[in-house]
């Protein structure tokens, strides 16, 4: 196990237990995600506090932020993207998203984040170097049960950068 002193909760629990193949879309938005990341990060927000936030780094059109808010509209959902990469901007969301068009170090920097995280969702350069980084600079600002999900763990660039901040943080 990767994470250790963790308290555990019945959401993993709940989520492991749904076995449908088919899971409908949140969103109608575009997006290289699935509608199983979609459910995931959703249910993450609906367990979290209200006095948490939910960030998302690497917003595209913003179809995983999008389905983060689906039904949570008591939680603040954040998200940031510089919108460089694919020359996109994400359209407007529900009033309980807040988008910066920046990159997540001038965000945290900057403490425009209303309140702790409580998840996050990196979705961003998938070099090694910078999931270091985010992962180093994110400690920070988390909760203390806070959960962060890493996009792409099948690049090995991603690992690596994880494995390497799992090793700072003990």
């Amino acid at each position: 196990d990767l994470v250790t002193g963790v308290q555990t909760c019945a959401l993993p629990i709940l989520l492991r237990a749904d076995t449908r193949l088919y899971m409908e879309a949140l969103t109608k938005r575009r997006g290289f995600s699935s509608s199983r990341v979609e459910h995931l990060l959703n249910g993450l927000v609906k367990a979290m506090p209200v006095y948490e936030c939910y960030l998302e780094v690497g917003t595209l059109e913003g179809r995983t932020l999008d389905a983060a808010a689906v039904g949570n509209d008591d939680k603040a959902i954040v998200g940031c993207d510089p919108c460089e990469k694919y020359e996109t901007l994400p359209e407007s969301f529900a009033p309980n998203v807040i988008f910066f068009r920046r990159p997540w170090q001038d965000l945290l920097s900057s403490r425009l984040l209303p309140l702790p995280v409580g998840c996050a969702f990196y979705d961003g350069d998938h070099s090694a170097e910078e999931t270091w980084a985010f992962m180093d600079a994110i400690r920070a600002h988390m909760a203390d049960e806070a959960v962060l999900v890493l996009d792409d763990w099948d690049r090995e660039t991603v690992r690596e950068g994880a494995f390497k901040a799992i090793g700072d943080w003990q």
